[in-house]
């Protein structure tokens, strides 16, 4: 084994066999290019089913885990005697760990190869799942929630960018959107799977039914899947990474998050610590753009994703649709436990209008984007339907309304599940090859981002509506210490209080909590709005069906010197 420098391929170099999972487009169609007989393309399509399958898989695991832990934590923190700083942080860290994590994933997939990374993320998830299940105590429980952060992280990331490296740019819309209605199956089935789970078994069980499925992918990936390995060596590799930005990202997105989670629950929005960490947070992530866009000779965001205004249009409507998303998909079950009194379990179905209509719409989606070649007018039709839908959210009432429940979701889920892929595929369509990884993990990491600040958000709205009303709530006689629980955003903590009070107060309460979440609907449906303004400076670029995200060696060996690294060459 020899390693040089390398501008072209190896004289020596194996040609792929022509079942490998990654296409070489040499002819005018796909399909001539992917296999020389009926036999090898029957078995590379078999083999391609098997990765997706796999993906999707880990898609939904991870997904699972956002949002099944919620309808456990009174369980966990009865368990484990958990205080209540520790109530908030064993959900948060998970998201917190996946929102840092996500732009180095993609940049050690440039350098190590996808599959290496790939299993490695898998293998971190099922660790940390199984030392989650096994937890005696919260500060176990808190590490393994955050290793599992760091690992579904990198799940998330790669398995967008294994589809972009397996199909071209048409037909990956297919692809991503399978992905993204999973995602949306696991969250809508999320809380029914925990909620089952801890009643009838543990709460432990929500993580031990992760391994099997786990092992499972990392069998099959490990077995079946062919795409980009750079075959460099670890010390070449580590050499390549830009630990500057690393550092300064990991810093900067933790310092912001932990601000906005002690923000009006451990300190007030005003104390010196909450505004030192936000300020603090923000000028570290702007250290972190500079060195990117100045220092760095690898960085792990290059600075051309944003030298087209295309590119950063996309980026702010990830921004807010993932708001729009992660609002309807925590505030509408709070909303029917708290305002309507649906179970943990009833509140997951009744989500599931949302839930089936968003994953629909995520592959109807692909499936237009690859029949046309056409993303542009996806993504503005479904900003406005999100932007209609979240304004229709705000005339939701104190009381059960089934047309509004089920019609208004049916809306917010167009808009929702059309830009769930769209804009990363407008992103890719104005990338070369070598910088697809770099932009997915951009995409992703603006995501996550807005996922935890989402949550935030929404919770600040709501408590400070409690707050301006208290002098009503005191004259209705509701408990100071149900007051404290919803001042603090301890939203979830408060249902079972609520339902131990009188009629008279109750519905004195329900009612601010109801004018408290259409408070919250109005800004959501600005920030769709804002969206929708920012998707007329995205530009059209018609898809191709026969280009795909790693077309040949050259391409390998040019993302390799694109990452600073040396590319090995097999003699």
């Amino acid at each position: 084994m020899t390693s040089t420098m390398a501008t072209t391929p190896h004289p020596t170099a194996a040609k792929p066999s022509s079942d490998d999972l990654t296409e070489k487009p040499t002819t005018d169609t796909v399909e001539a290019s992917e296999a020389s007989t009926p036999v090898h393309k029957q078995l590379a399509e078999s083999r391609r089913v098997l990765v997706v399958c796999s993906l999707c898989m880990v898609v939904f695991i991870a997904a699972l885990d956002t949002v099944a832990m919620t309808v456990a934590l009174p369980s966990i923190v009865q368990n484990l005697e958990a205080s209540d700083s520790a109530y908030s942080w064993i959900a948060s860290a998970y998201l917190l760990a996946q929102c840092v994590t996500a732009p180095i994933w993609g940049k050690f997939s440039d350098v190590f190869g996808r599959k290496p990374v790939l299993l490695v993320a898998n293998a971190l998830f099922f660790a940390a799942s199984l030392i989650a299940a096994l937890s005696v105590n919260t500060a176990m429980l808190l590490v393994a929630r955050t290793a599992q952060g760091v690992g579904a992280g990198g799940l998330l990331v790669l398995a967008n960018i294994c589809i972009s490296d397996l199909f071209s740019l048409r037909e990956r819309a297919k692809y991503l959107g399978l992905l993204g209605a999973v995602w949306a199956v696991a969250v809508a089935l999320a809380p029914l799977i925990g909620g089952a789970l801890t009643e009838r078994l543990s709460w432990r069980w929500i993580f031990w039914i992760n391994l099997p499925c786990i092992a499972l992918s990392i069998l099959l990936l490990a077995t079946f899947l062919r795409v980009h390995n750079q075959g460099t060596t670890l010390l070449a590799g580590l050499k390549a990474i830009d630990w500057l930005g690393t550092v300064l990202v990991i810093a900067g997105t933790t310092i912001l998050l932990v601000g906005l989670q002690f923000g009006g629950v451990t300190y007030p929005w005003s104390s010196a610590t909450v505004i030192c960490l936000l300020l603090f947070g923000i000028l570290t992530l702007l250290a972190f753009g500079f060195v990117q866009w100045r220092v760095s000779t690898s960085p792990l965001i290059p600075s051309v994703i944003f030298t087209q205004r295309s590119n950063i249009a996309v980026l702010i409507v990830c921004f807010c649709q993932s708001l729009a998303f992660m609002a309807s998909a925590f505030f509408l079950p709070l909303y029917f436990q708290l305002v309507l009194g649906a179970s943990s379990l009833l509140s997951g179905v009744w989500f599931l209008p949302l839930a089936l209509t968003f994953s629909v719409f995520c592959v109807a989606t692909g499936v237009f984007i690859r029949r046309t070649g056409h993303y542009l007018a996806v993504i503005r039709v479904g900003l406005l339907a999100m932007t209609l839908g979240c304004g229709l959210f705000v005339t939701f009432p104190s009381h059960a309304d089934w047309p509004r429940i089920i019609c208004f979701q049916g809306v917010a889920a167009i808009g929702i599940g059309l830009n769930f892929y769209a804009p990363l595929l407008a992103l890719q369509a104005h990338l070369e090859p070598p910088k697809i990884a770099a932009g997915t993990s951009a995409f992703q990491f603006v995501r996550m981002l807005s996922n935890a600040i989402s949550l935030v958000i929404g919770q600040v709205i709501v408590q400070s509506q409690v707050q301006a009303q208290s002098a009503g709530l005191l004259v209705a006689d509701v408990p100071p210490s149900l007051m404290a629980q919803l001042g603090k955003g301890n939203i979830i903590e408060a249902v079972a209080s609520i339902r131990e009070l009188s009629p008279g107060q109750q519905e004195k309460l329900l009612n601010i909590l109801t004018f408290g979440f259409s408070r919250m609907w109005i800004f959501y449906s600005v920030v769709s709005f804002v969206g929708l303004m920012a998707s007329l400076s995205i530009t059209n670029v018609r898809t191709q069906s026969t280009q795909v995200g790693v077309k040949s060696e050259e391409d390998n060996i040019e993302m390799g010197q694109q990452a600073g690294v040396e590319v090995g060459s097999k003699s």
